[in-house]
C-alpha cells in the first residue's frame, strides 16, 4: 500500500513538472515574441539594451541567472493566465449565445395570426377563408409579402408556384407587390374565394387577379411570411363540413416544417433559400479560391460553364423572371419562376453587365445562337442556396482549366 502511494505521489510530481514545462515555454515564447514587437515598434533593437550599462551591471551580477529563470516562471504565469481568461471568456460569449438562441427559439414569431371571421364578399366571390397578420414588433415593416410556400392537393393547371396572396385592399384596389404593416397593425389575406354559384366550388387568385379552380375538399398549405426580421411559417389546415362550409384552422410551424408527401403534394423553395448569382461569385471568390478578377485568369469563364452544366444536369435549381417585355421596369416585376434543366442546353448566362452594374437583375439568360439572344430567356437568375453550396463544395473545382483545356483541344 506504501509503495503505491509512493508510486502515486511520484506520479503526480512528473505530470506536474511536465505541466509546468509546457506552461514556461509557452508563455515565454508568447511573452518573448511580444516583447520583440514591443521593442520593434521603439525603433530599439534588444541587443542595444544588453549594451547599456544597466544590462552590462545586470549581467555581472551573481543573480542574474536565477532573476532571468523568475523571469520566465514570471512570464509562464502570465501566459497561462491570459489563456485561462481567454478561456473563461470564450465560454461566458459561448452561453451567452447559447441562451439567445434558445430565447429566440422559444418566442420565434414576431407576427401573429389568426382566422378572419368576418364573411366579407370581393366583388362577386365571397371570402371561403382568410388569415388575420399582426406585426407584434415595435417597427413597421415596409414590405411585407405573404405566399403559399408548400400545397397539398393537385395543383391547379396554370397557376404560378409558390402563388403570392395579397391584402383584402389590395384585392378590392387591384394592387400588387410587398405591403406595408405598421407596428400593432393586422392585415386581413385572403386565401380561397368561393363561387357565388355553387358552395363546392373554390378558388386561388393570382396578384394580377386571374383565378384557379379548387375543389372544395379538405386541404392543407404552409403560407410564408417575409418581410420581418426573419421569414415566418404558419400550417393552414382548411376542413369542411356536410354543406361545404370551410373551418379553417392555422398555427406557426418552423422552418424545417414539410408537409407529409402525398400525390400532388408541392413544397415551393422559400425566398430565404434561394440566393443571387452575384453573391454566388462573390463567395466563390472569398471562400472558394477563385479569382474572377486576374488579367489571365479565364476562373470567370470556367465557373460559368460549371453551372450551366449544374443546370443540364438537374443538380441545382435556377430561377429567373421571364425576360419577356420591352420595359425594364415590367421585367422587374414578374415573378420568379422555376428554370426548366432543359433550357440550358441553349442557353448561358451572361452577367458581365450584372458584375459592372452591381445589380442582379442584370443576370440573363441568353440563347446566343439565336438572332434575338433574349427571346425564351431569363433575368434576375437566382439558385436554390443549399444545392449550391453543395456544388460549389464538391463539384465546382472539376471545372478549374476547362476553358483553357478546351482551347487547346481546339487549336
Amino acid at each position: 500500500m506504501r509503495k503505491t502511494q509512493i508510486a502515486i505521489g511520484k506520479g503526480r510530481r512528473v505530470i506536474r513538472a511536465v505541466a509546468v514545462w509546457i506552461a514556461k515555454t509557452i508563455g515565454g515564447a508568447i511573452f518573448g515574441q511580444a516583447a520583440l514587437q514591443f521593442f520593434h515598434l521603439l525603433g530599439v533593437h534588444p541587443d542595444q539594451l544588453l549594451a547599456t550599462g544597466m544590462a552590462k551591471a545586470f549581467r555581472s551580477t551573481a543573480l542574474a541567472p536565477q532573476i532571468l529563470e523568475n523571469a520566465g516562471w514570471i512570464f509562464a504565469a502570465i501566459g497561462v493566465a491570459l489563456v485561462w481568461i481567454a478561456a473563461a471568456v470564450g465560454r461566458v460569449v459561448k452561453l451567452v449565445r447559447q441562451r439567445s438562441r434558445k430565447q429566440s427559439l422559444a418566442d420565434p414569431n414576431r407576427i401573429a395570426v389568426g382566422i378572419d371571421t368576418s364573411q366579407v364578399t370581393i366583388g362577386d366571390f365571397g371570402i371561403v377563408c382568410a388569415v388575420t397578420l399582426q406585426n407584434l414588433e415595435t417597427r413597421s415593416l415596409e414590405r411585407c409579402v405573404v405566399q403559399i410556400d408548400q400545397y397539398s392537393g393537385a395543383l391547379p393547371k396554370g397557376m404560378p408556384f409558390p402563388l403570392t396572396l395579397r391584402t383584402d385592399p389590395q384585392i378590392r384596389a387591384k394592387l400588387s407587390g410587398p405591403f406595408p404593416l405598421l407596428a400593432g397593425q393586422t392585415a386581413t389575406i385572403p386565401v380561397l374565394v368561393g363561387s357565388p354559384i355553387s358552395a363546392n366550388e373554390w378558388f386561388l387568385v393570382d396578384e394580377s387577379g386571374k383565378s384557379y379552380f379548387v375543389p372544395a375538399n379538405p386541404l392543407k398549405m404552409v403560407l410564408g411570411v417575409y418581410g420581418g426580421e426573419k421569414p415566418e411559417n404558419f400550417l393552414l389546415v382548411v376542413e369542411t363540413d356536410a354543406g361545404w362550409k370551410a373551418r379553417p384552422l392555422v398555427q406557426p410551424v418552423d422552418g424545417e416544417f414539410r408537409l407529409p408527401f402525398g400525390p400532388g403534394t408541392r413544397v415551393a423553395t422559400p425566398r430565404w433559400q434561394r440566393v443571387q448569382i452575384m453573391e454566388i461569385f462573390s463567395l466563390a471568390e472569398a471562400k472558394f479560391g477563385w479569382d474572377f478578377e486576374g488579367q489571365r485568369s479565364l476562373d470567370i469563364l470556367d465557373f460559368i460553364f460549371g453551372l450551366h452544366q449544374a443546370g443540364v444536369d438537374g443538380d441545382v435549381k435556377f430561377y429567373g423572371k421571364l425576360n419577356r417585355n420591352d420595359f425594364e421596369s415590367l421585367t422587374r416585376n414578374e415573378r420568379l419562376v422555376e428554370i426548366d434543366r432543359t433550357h440550358w442546353q441553349d442557353y448561358e448566362l451572361d452577367i458581365w453587365k450584372a458584375r459592372s452594374d452591381s445589380d442582379n437583375f442584370f443576370v440573363w439568360t441568353l440563347n446566343k445562337r439565336s438572332k434575338d439572344w433574349k427571346s425564351g430567356g431569363f433575368a434576375d437568375i437566382h439558385a436554390d442556396r443549399q444545392q449550391m453550396m453543395n456544388w460549389l463544395e464538391t463539384e465546382a473545382d472539376g471545372y478549374k482549366g476547362h476553358t483553357r483545356q478546351s482551347t487547346k483541344g481546339s487549336s
